[in-house]
């Protein structure tokens, strides 16, 4: 059973919701006069998907049955997770929670320590939390994360030891412009002892960078790496090493002067507006 209300003027959900035992999916995107869900959703036993994604009036973190898979609350005035945030991964780990959206939720603020009891999660996005400033250590291995979403977030630290994202294929860390240590050595993200063997993707566009270090060839099984509005003047010449790039974008590196060496299988190499580029 699936209830779609998307985009109506639905103010409320009754109290009898929870009645609704057969009931797979709860779709309420950009319902935007809709308030908080009552706490009866969980006991919504069936539940798989919940979205409230655009519901701006939405200020609670749910109540979320133990089932819920895919967790939408996107653009929503969420600010943290519940007080009881120790019950939030105990339901995660038991029952399998896979993808949760925060995008662009601009209030939202706190990240529980718990977050590394999430098992089974595979998708954490972030994107645009402009207040979430610190994200917790990763104290657990969490081998199942693949992606996880950061960019134009306020975090000053990459969640640390990120060694233990061992899974992890795509991170997104554009714009993150208060990131501490200008200098990519200094974000640690490449230090001898990470393996981020799976990682595909990696996005450091706009956060400030001066200076690629020569660990960058360590990422082998990179096949798109964006480096654009940084501020580093050449890159490293085992940038030749990293044997699967396809993508290597360095939109407006205004100071880059010279490509000396580049990935034999890129195909595409975006250097739009280096106005130093000569070589």
């Amino acid at each position: 059973m699936y209830l779609n209300f998307n985009e109506t003027a639905i103010k409320e959900l009754p109290q009898s919701i929870g009645h609704l035992s057969r009931l797979v999916a709860l779709n309420l995107r950009d319902c935007k006069q809709l308030g908080n869900l009552p706490d009866s959703i969980c006991l919504l036993k069936s539940i798989v998907i919940v979205n409230v994604s655009g519901c701006s009036n939405v200020t609670k973190f749910p109540s979320i049955p133990g089932n819920t898979r895919y967790l939408y609350l996107s653009e929503t005035a969420v600010e943290e997770f519940p007080s009881s945030a120790g019950h939030l991964w105990r339901i995660a780990y038991f029952y399998k929670l896979v993808e949760l959206h925060l995008q662009n939720c601009t209030k939202y603020e706190i990240l529980p320590g718990s977050i590394c009891k999430l098992k089974s999660l595979q998708k954490l996005n972030l994107s645009g939390c402009s207040q979430f400033q610190r994200f917790p250590g990763i104290l657990e291995t969490m081998e199942s994360l693949r992606y996880l979403y950061l960019d134009r977030t306020g975090i000053t630290k990459l969640p640390l030891p990120i060694r233990n994202l061992k899974g992890l294929c795509c991170l997104e860390l554009g714009n993150c412009k208060y990131l501490e240590g200008k200098y990519l050595g200094d974000l640690r993200l490449l230090e001898q002892d990470v393996d981020l063997k799976y990682l595909r993707k990696l996005s450091l566009s706009g956060c400030g960078i001066l200076e690629v270090p020569k660990s960058l060839g360590c990422l082998t099984s990179l096949e798109a790496l964006d480096l654009s509005g940084n501020n580093f003047d050449g890159l490293p010449t085992n940038i030749c090493e990293l044997y699967e790039l396809q993508y290597l974008g360095l939109r407006y590196c205004r100071r880059l002067g010279s490509l000396q060496k580049l990935p034999p299988r890129l195909a595409k190499l975006d250097a739009h507006s280096c106005t130093s580029l000569r070589t």
